[in-house]
């Protein structure tokens, strides 16, 4: 993915699971690595988080989706990330 100019008010990531949707893992735009030119790379595996790997997110057995919210505050200044 990729931010482009003003980073957004907020930004996730999460893992949902099951019917009711719970919270399995999640990444908050606090969290993400973003690189100079403000483009980043999230991983997603049954598997944890390797030493030192960042950007990870991990499901389980029971994942349904990965929800993914940006959040802007001002429309005006703020562009809404690109994913690819």
């Amino acid at each position: 993915g990729r931010f482009t100019g003003e980073l957004p008010a907020d930004t996730n990531f999460s893992v949902l699971t099951g019917l009711s949707g719970v919270t399995a893992d999640n990444l908050s735009g606090r969290q993400i690595e973003v690189g100079p030119d403000g483009s980043f790379t999230i991983t997603v595996s049954g598997d944890p988080a390797a030493s030192g790997q960042r950007n990870h997110l991990q499901m389980t057995a029971d994942t349904t989706l990965i929800a993914v919210r940006n959040t802007l505050s001002d429309w005006n200044t703020q562009l809404p990330m690109t994913l690819s």
